[in-house]
């Protein structure tokens, strides 16, 4: 290792935002970068390989020099005005050959790129050769795999006074965007701890008002919540949330009078932007938020989210309601035991106000949760979220909540309904463009319909809003898994590792990554790391059997095999395990009849198959076409059963069913059995039963009537009137003039 040479490879970042009234400075200062460069290479002996005004790679013999240069040229930056430096520094690696290679495929390059500002990132052999100079200091700060590596890369971090230190998290590539901004939560400058859920609210409720606004990019409250109560300087918030600007604020009560202070912090400089006091009484506190909100977007000249028209007082809200409203947020977002707590709080707003939207739509978050969460009945569950989701929208449907909450509801009410869920997101998207977790669930639209790049596009911009959301990294790296790009699914499955939530869940996705890879041995030291919290982790075995097969391990092979041959066959685990252990053997119709009893179990439709390497195989196999038709797009096979207000049901497969027509308090179910046309009444409404009908091609066609595209109608038009025809069933349905065009877009 002595002999071989040292890369360091720095970037100056972010000069596009160094604020125009020292840009004249930083012109200058550029002009200086060469020969400052210069000066110190001759100093330390090293080789100059590429000088620009923004990235400088150098070639040392020494490491301790390479780290010497470092240190001394972030001095220079450090000084006013600050600018903003990275640099990686590593041994040039047996894959990248001699000095000559391309700069932008070293490992310097590569650890640079996934550099934080104010930091030099180095590999665990080149620390380790640096053990004997205690002038240095280093801090850990985790393993990534790099692209063309054969095993992840130990990376720490120059710990010496006035250098950053990045967490883990911070260990991806980045850029900032120029206008970006986060808001944390507000300090409680008060004894009373009641006020934190004002202070959590006000903040909350700025992030969503600046979410609207185009172009300006506003981190998600689940990231910049982090923050709370830690000391932390707004420049490493800034570093850990790759912000520019910083929106910092405090309530203080005093009697019946609030004060709310704020300020907006560039981060370059640690100047404030914006100083300002509101004085507030219960009666304006809601106020306060939309004058926090008018003057951010004032300074960023950005157009402010228009209010409805129909309301000249529209940002009132009687400060009660608006209290309870806070308290049930604050709630809601611990989840768990406090659910309950949080229902309640929002059902007092209303009892004060009954078109509060964000009230409903947090009551239906509330029963979307408990529903996935199979506490009590999940029909009755995350129907009541649909409904308090409609609510929400018919109060107000120039807010986001309301969609968002009705689109997961109708997605998982009707197994897996994509057109309701698609048509909730998108107009929730329009309304907020800067919301993470819209972003993600747009990414996952795109990957249900099998635009695979687009869905990446989307949840890297989730990624970027939110950048510790568990939500948005467990499906970012499911994303990056499907696209290939098994590196980065790999490194995004290792930060969250450091999760306590589904451990052995990314410990087999870390497997996977690395099978992909062919980087058996690696796969197998993750697999051992598992426990048995995760109840699917039994699927570890069919893992193992593509380790052993591709360490050519007959042993341990048909070891592994003979346990998946005496498995129960009892439970998704045992099906995925028989399932790989057929593909290995080559019998691939039954490998798919076992795939088929693994996706009974809806959560493992996230595994999407029919994009996976793995069963690349498969993709064209009638069988596996007709098994992803069904599963996926809400036709074929897929038996459900219609319930009536009195508990009575009709059970049948969703291809069978014709239309459902409304009578008065009943509604009459036509379906096939045995190729004859079956009717049956039930003691409910048609709204009741097209809640329960969320499935592709079940549409409302007419006030009274909802049908199954599907099953043989052509549409037909006479004397101005629409209506469809099923001869081989004799039907004639009316069609309403709204619904013809959706109807023959569907035929």
């Amino acid at each position: 290792m002595k002999n071989k040479n040292i890369i360091l490879y720095g970037q100056i970042i972010d000069l596009p935002h160094i604020d125009e009234s020292i840009r004249a400075e930083v012109k200058d200062l550029k002009s200086r970068y060469k020969s400052i460069f210069n000066s110190l290479s001759n100093k330390y002996g090293n080789e100059i390989l590429y000088n620009s005004s923004e990235i400088i790679s150098l070639d040392f013999k020494l490491p301790e020099n390479a780290i010497r240069f470092a240190m001394n040229s972030f001095l220079h930056f450090l000084q006013e005005p600050r600018i903003p430096f990275r640099a990686g520094i590593s041994y040039i690696s047996d894959e990248e050959g001699q000095t000559g290679q391309k700069l932008d495929n070293s490992l310097a390059y590569k650890l640079s790129e996934i550099c934080s500002e104010g930091s030099i990132l180095l590999t665990g052999d080149l620390v380790n050769s640096l053990k004997e100079f205690k002038e240095f200091e280093f801090a850990y700060v985790g393993d990534v795999l790099m692209k063309d590596m054969k095993s992840p890369v130990e990376v720490y971090a120059l710990s010496s006074k006035g250098f950053y230190i990045p967490s883990q998290d911070e260990l991806i590539p980045k850029q900032k965007k120029k206008n970006s901004i986060a808001v944390l939560p507000f300090h409680n400058t008060s004894s009373e701890k009641e006020l934190d859920y004002i202070c959590d609210g006000i903040a909350e409720e700025v992030i969503n008002s600046l979410s609207k606004a185009k172009d300006l990019f506003v981190t998600a409250r689940s990231s910049s919540f982090i923050f709370k109560n830690k000391e932390l300087s707004i420049l490493d918030i800034s570093r850990k949330l790759n912000v520019n600007y910083i929106l910092d604020g405090s309530i203080r009560k005093r009697m019946n009078e609030y004060r709310i202070s704020y300020q907006l912090v560039d981060s370059s400089n640690g100047y404030n932007i914006i100083a300002d006091t509101i004085k507030s009484d219960s009666d304006t506190l809601y106020d306060s938020e939309n004058q926090i909100s008018k003057s951010i977007l004032q300074y960023f000249k950005k157009e402010e989210p228009k209010p409805k028209q129909n309301d000249a007082n529209d940002y009132y809200i009687d400060p009660v309601a608006y209290s309870h409203y806070l308290q049930g947020k604050y709630f809601s977002k611990k989840w768990d035991s406090d659910t309950t707590s949080a229902i309640n709080q929002f059902k007092k707003a209303l009892e004060i106000v009954p078109d509060y939207a964000l009230a409903y739509a947090g009551i239906s978050m509330c029963y979307a949760y408990i529903a996935l969460n199979r506490v009590g009945d999940f029909k009755e569950n995350i129907t009541n979220a649909i409904i308090n989701a409609e609510k929400s929208i018919e109060a107000d449907s120039t807010i986001p909540d309301g969609y968002i909450a009705k689109a997961l509801a109708s997605f998982w009410l009707g197994n897996w309904f994509i057109p309701d869920f698609e048509k909730n997101i998108t107009i929730a998207l329009a309304i907020s463009p800067c919301n993470a977790e819209i972003r993600m669930y747009n990414g996952m639209v795109f990957l249900i319909k099998g635009e695979l790049k687009r869905a990446l596009s989307e949840l890297k911009l989730a990624k970027e809003l939110d950048p510790y959301s568990f939500s948005v990294n467990v499906r970012l790296g499911l994303i990056q898994y499907l696209n290939r790009e098994y590196e980065a699914a790999h490194n995004t499955y290792l930060i969250l590792l450091n999760e306590d939530v589904n451990r052995t869940y990314n410990v087999l996705r870390l497997a996977c990554c690395c099978i992909m890879l062919r980087q058996y041995r690696q796969a197998m030291e993750y697999l051992n790391i598992g426990d048995d919290a995760y109840e699917y982790q039994n699927m570890k075995y069919g893992l193992y059997l593509e380790i052993y097969k591709g360490l050519k391990d007959e042993d341990n092979f048909f070891k592994t095999k003979s346990l998946i041959e005496q498995l129960p066959e009892n439970d998704t685990s045992t099906f995925y395990n028989k399932a790989v252990l057929c593909k290995i053997l080559g019998k691939k119709e039954q490998s798919i009849r076992y795939l088929e009893k693994m996706l009974q179990n809806p959560l493992f439709y996230l595994m999407f198959l029919q994009y996976d390497e793995f069963w690349e195989d498969y993709h064209k196999h009638p069988l596996f076409l007709e098994l992803i038709a069904s599963k996926y797009k809400g036709t074929g096979n897929q038996l459900i059963k219609i319930e009536s207000d009195t508990k009575e049901f009709v059970e049948l497969i969703i291809s069978d069913f014709l239309y459902a027509e409304a009578q008065d308090n009943y509604t009459l179910i036509v379906f096939k059995e045995n190729k004859k046309k079956v009717e049956k009444i039930l003691r409910t409404t048609l709204a009741n039963v097209e809640r329960q009908l969320r499935y592709q091609n079940i549409i409302r066609c007419h006030r009274s009537y909802i049908i199954n595209s599907a099953s043989g109608y052509t549409f037909h038009k006479s004397d101005n009137k629409a209506f469809l025809k099923n001869f081989d069933m004799d039907i004639s349905i009316p069609v309403s003039r709204s619904k013809e065009k959706d109807l023959k877009e569907l035929l």
